[in-house]
């Protein structure tokens, strides 16, 4: 958490998404990865990016294999 919270800190964008719209934010609610969702959210990123599909991060967290409300 140390690493990610001097990596959130230096100012990237908490949105990077990947050739399909994937997020970071949408990856981490799919692995259920609550404290680092947290942190991300506490540095600004957005979890109302949809992917090319049309799925938020909130549709992942649902659809995990352990959702997560």
């Amino acid at each position: 958490m140390k690493t990610l919270k001097d990596v959130f800190a230096s100012g990237i964008s908490m949105n990077p998404c990947n050739a399909f719209g994937s997020s970071l934010p949408k990856t981490v609610c799919r692995e259920n990865k609550h404290e680092i969702l947290k942190l991300m959210l506490q540095h600004g990123c957005n979890v109302q990016v949809a992917d090319d599909q049309g799925r938020t991060p909130l549709h992942d967290a649902l659809l995990a294999s352990k959702p997560a409300f």
